[in-house]
Formats: structure tokens, sequence, C-alpha cells
């Protein structure tokens, strides 16, 4: 008894099909995605506005013109094509991971918990999910990465090298220095309360709660107060004609006030602010950093079940032979 033919649909499907299971098809793809990496749309991933047609469009096809293969051909040969079909899309899945890979800058005067990613034609911070911190030596840059009241993860990178080290959850590598401008950026504030004392001054990142406290304020009292600030976002001129400005989040026990503070406006705040403090804006700061690559160490069980259907649809195809029309 025959095994039936697994039958093509008709009219335009047939058209299409026809066109995805050319044997030209994945070369015109491989060919498509080649054009993408030598134009630069993979050099930032999710930076580039053209990175959805030039490559992320081609790759998407490219399990789409395998499976018409196998179904133009039929029997066993179509169950072969779905299995390494389904183990490309797993990979391609797997490979995607926004939310993994970007870049860390960090300097011996500022340590940071968060890294750059790319999204959409710009950077978004992201945590790392500890505190990295940075010393250089002569030869080599140490990171630590970690919790407070935990042993943190640490990694030594050769300086003049580019490999890769893991560091915690992540793999990290050198990629050079940054210039004093980028998210590293820090907003020097004045604390002044209202009812009199002594001013505090802070030293913030952009995203970081820092403790309100006075100097002599024992370090785990201050970060379980009620008195925070987090800079939420920081501009080196405002509205390109107002100067340096920084968008401050200000808790305290009975309040929370968000607002913008000028450097060219010092009085801002005296007047018009809500906080037992009065708040002024000293400078913005842009030290010299490293600029650290960070990527995920490992990426979505599912890429690794890819491989696996891949590798089993290689040796499958080895003892499957195309039946006769």
């Amino acid at each position: 008894m025959s095994r039936r033919r697994i039958q093509p649909p008709r009219g335009p499907w047939d058209t299409i099909l026809q066109l995805l299971g050319s044997a030209n098809a994945p070369v015109f793809l491989g060919l498509w995605i080649a054009l993408a990496a030598i134009t630069g749309l993979v050099s930032e991933p999710g930076m580039h506005p053209m990175e959805h047609l030039g490559l992320r469009l081609p790759l998407v096809m490219l399990p789409f013109c395998l499976l018409a293969r196998g179904l133009r051909r039929g029997g066993r040969g179509f169950g072969v094509a779905a299995m390494w079909t389904t183990g490309l899309v797993l990979v391609l899945l797997g490979s995607w991971q926004p939310e993994g890979t970007g870049v860390a800058e960090v300097s011996p005067q500022a340590s940071t918990e968060l890294y750059q990613r790319a999204f959409r034609g710009r950077y978004v911070a992201s945590h790392l999910g500890g505190t990295m911190t940075v010393e250089e030596s002569d030869v080599a840059v140490t990171l630590r990465l970690g919790l407070p009241g935990q042993p943190p993860e640490v990694a030594v990178l050769p300086k003049g090298g580019d490999g890769e080290v893991a560091l915690g959850p992540w793999m990290v590598h050198l990629r050079g220095r940054s210039a004093g401008e980028g998210p590293l950026r820090r907003a020097v504030l004045e604390f002044t309360p209202r009812a009199g004392g002594a001013p505090i001054r802070v030293t913030a990142a952009v995203g970081v709660s820092i403790p309100v406290a006075a100097p002599d304020t024992p370090l785990a009292a201050a970060k379980s107060g009620p008195d925070q600030v987090v800079v939420r976002r920081l501009l080196e001129d405002f509205r390109k004609s107002m100067g340096p400005a920084a968008q401050l989040e200000v808790s305290w026990r009975d309040g929370r006030e968000t607002a913008w503070h000028f450097i060219d406006a010092p009085d801002l705040d005296s007047r018009h602010g809500g906080a037992p403090w009065k708040i002024k804006l000293v400078a913005v700061e842009s030290p010299p950093a490293r600029r650290i690559g960070v990527r995920r160490t490992s990426g979505p069980i599912g890429a690794e079940w890819g491989w696996g259907l891949m590798a089993l649809a290689l040796v499958a195809g080895v003892f499957v032979t195309r039946e006769a029309p």
C-alpha cells in the first residue's frame, strides 16, 4: 500500500509555495542577510530603523523557504524539513535577546547597577541584578558584581584583550573608554533643610536611589530610611535654551515629589518646592569611564532545543531517501 503524497495547495497559494520552495530562494535570502551585515545593520542590534526589513525579515522568511521545499517534496522529506524548520525557528527566537545584550559604563569613582540595551533606535536602561564596580591596574581591569551582604562575583579582564569572561549571569568584555558622555553622568545635588541646618551634598547617577542623610549617618540606616532621591532624567541643555537640568523624584516620610531642577535657576525649588529641603542642582558631572560589553551567559532554553532538533534533522536526512512521485 503506497503512502499518499501531500498535495500542495492550488491557486495563488501554489504560486507563493513555488517561490518560497525555489532552490534560489535561500541563496537570495543569504545574499540579503550578507548585504545587511555589510551595511552595518547588525553592528548595534535594535538601533537601526531598517533592521527589521534588512535583517529580521529575511531571517523570518528562511524557515518558510525550507518548509516549502519539504512540502513540495512530500513524504518523509516533509517531516525532515519540518523538524529542521522548527529547530531553526527556535534558534532564531533564542538568538534575539534584546534584554540580555548591551553596554555598561563604570568607573572607580562611580559604580553602576544599570546597563544600556538597544531598543527601537534608542538605548534603554536595564538592571544588571546587582552593583558593578571596577578596579584598574597596569595590566588588567577587575570587575565585581553583587548585592549588599553577599560575596560578589569577580571577573578579571586583561587590558588589550577582546575576550569574554564570565561575571555571574553575564559574559563581559572591554569596549574601550567613554569620553565622559552617556549614562554615567551624575547630578551633584545640595539638600538644605527648610527648617534650618547644614546642607547635605549628594551625587546621584540616573536611575539609582540615593539616601538623603547627614554624612555621619550609618550607611545601613541611611539606605533603609524614608528620605531618598532618584534622578529620573539628566539633560545637558533643557529644551536647548535652559541649560543643564535634572528631573528628580524625592521621597520622604510624608510624601513624594517629582520636579525639574536647573543649575541656572537655583532658587526655583526654594520658592515652589514642597519637600522638606531646598534642593539645588549644583553640577552635572561626566567622568570618564570604562565601557563594558555585557550579554547573558546563555540564551533561552528554546534555542538549545532548536540546535538539538536541527542536529536530529541532519541525521534523519542522511537515511531518508527521496520518494518517487
